[in-house]
């Protein structure tokens, strides 16, 4: 099996008097699909295996998959507690480089679209409804947005696997389009 890398980072969210919370997320860098989300009332290298034990559980990771997990040089990654579950769950750890968010840019370019529909426009008085808008952001964003760098296609289908025939299938609407404006034209023109 090929190996498969994931990137993971930590957003701030602020909820009205609660203060701040932070998401933690866990993208897949091939498919861009996000595989698991927690939010949380700190940011510890607790929390942090936590939300990554809860997603190697839920994408079924095991050492065959040769798992590389890129994130940035947060205390709670780098720390040694984290390092021991990363080699204990045959996880090869890929630090970022510093001050250089580039280096894991899916994740940040998800964080700011989700930044930019969710947390930028609402304003949560307690941390439920914070929640309740990130998931709906993640259903839509996994499961409904097309996104260029797949070409049009969610990262859903690409991370289970029907995205080809996804294409395919709009690559003939396509030619069935085409071949439906040509035949107009040669009787408007005729």
């Amino acid at each position: 099996m090929t190996e498969s890398w994931s990137a993971t980072d930590i957003h701030y969210v602020f909820v009205e008097g609660y203060g701040f919370f932070y998401l933690f997320s866990i993208l897949d860098a091939y498919s861009r699909y996000l595989v698991h989300w927690e939010l949380r009332p700190t940011m510890t290298t607790d929390d942090a295996q936590e939300g990554l034990l809860a997603a190697v559980r839920k994408a079924g990771i095991t050492p065959e998959h040769h798992l590389r997990l890129l994130h940035d040089n947060g205390s709670q990654f780098v720390s040694r507690q984290f390092k021991r579950l990363l080699r204990r769950l045959h996880i090869q750890q890929v630090r970022t480089a510093y001050r250089h968010p580039e280096t894991n840019g899916r994740l940040e370019r998800y964080h700011l679209t989700l930044k930019d529909a969710t947390t930028n426009m609402e304003r949560y008085s307690v941390p439920g409804a914070a929640r309740a808008a990130i998931e709906r952001f993640v259903y839509e964003y996994n499961t409904q947005r097309p996104q260029q760098a797949l070409d049009y296609v969610t990262p859903a289908s690409v991370h289970f696997g029907y995205a080809d025939k996804l294409r395919l299938r709009r690559s003939l609407r396509r030619e069935q389009a085409r071949k439906y404006r040509v035949s107009v034209n040669r009787l408007h023109t005729a």
